[in-house]
């Protein structure tokens, strides 16, 4: 069931020092609570510290984490503000394992890894199974199509056949649509780069996902001769907000990740890295407006 395809180990001082403009992490190499003790850590942050690496799954989607095919360096929003945050907790390397975005929960179970961060948006139906970091930016859905078809509103895409990806949770909002007569179906994919390519092979007439995603893939330059372009303005029904992931029964290793995480936007480098993807203001989520509280 799970196919974890990918599994890259990475040092993350070669991470922050080979080239990568986003920052990738914090140029702080001191551990999250400088004064601490093995005591006084969780049993997991001691685990992982012994180890020297820290496993994080994700989706391999970009902006949010993959493997530039250029320079070899894993990049994205949400990885490189997971792993600056390892960084800042003392762990030395990170093992990015990959796959399909329904089965992140699962392989998290399994154990197949420690920590999940893919633009997985924090819900009370998730937080009944695993916790959540506090959060890391927010977002919420876009409307993706080619720009010959088009379309200026929703309404203009009366009958449309919409590609959405696998266990997405815009799959209400796609729905509604269909039943509100915008949308004449929903196709799924096992991922947002399939659910493009649908676009591109005219099996779907528009995609629904994630807007930073959306926007990211419009922009880049192998997706020009498909004019792929975002529907605008479009209100969004479901706006919501992004964190890491990490088993239910490990509270006190979230605190930690929590207080890394404090000190990594306080000091510049999330609101650095979150900008080199093309998020302004408006996605951040300030210290203090950003506490996730897991039942």
């Amino acid at each position: 069931m799970l196919a974890l395809g990918m599994s890259l180990v990475l040092t993350l001082g070669c991470f922050t020092g080979c080239g990568n403009s986003s920052g990738g992490g914090s140029d702080n190499t001191g551990n999250v609570g400088t004064s601490d003790t093995e005591s006084e850590v969780s049993s997991t942050l001691k685990e992982l510290r012994k180890k020297g690496t820290i496993t994080i799954a994700g989706s391999g989607t970009a902006p949010f984490g993959f493997e530039d095919t250029n320079t070899g360096e894993l990049r994205g929003v949400d990885l490189e503000i997971s792993i600056a945050v390892a960084k800042k907790l003392g762990i030395k390397k990170v093992n990015y394992v990959v796959t399909t975005f329904d089965n992140l929960i699962a392989a998290l179970q399994a154990g197949k890894c420690d920590v999940i961060s893919s633009a997985m948006y924090i819900t009370e139906e998730r937080q009944k199974v695993i916790n959540f970091s506090n959060i890391y930016y927010r977002e919420g859905e876009g409307i993706l199509f080619p720009e010959e078809e088009g379309y200026k509103s929703l309404e203009d895409m009366k009958g449309a056949v919409c590609a959405i990806e696998q266990g997405s949770g815009y799959a209400d909002v796609a729905q509604q649509y269909v039943e509100d007569g915008i949308f004449k179906r929903l196709d799924t994919y096992p991922s947002i780069d399939e659910t493009v390519l649908a676009l591109k092979s005219s099996k779907a007439n528009v995609a629904m996902a994630d807007n930073v995603a959306l926007a990211y893939i419009s922009s880049q330059e192998g997706n020009k001769d498909a004019d792929l372009t975002l529907l605008e303005p479009y209100e969004m029904k479901y706006a919501g907000d992004i964190g890491a992931g990490f088993m239910k029964d490990d509270p006190a290793f979230v605190e930690e990740w929590n207080e890394a995480l404090k000190e990594l936007k306080e000091d510049g480098t999330v609101m650095k890295i979150m900008k080199s993807y093309g998020l302004d203001e408006t996605f951040y989520a300030e210290p203090g407006d950003d506490e996730t509280v897991n039942p």
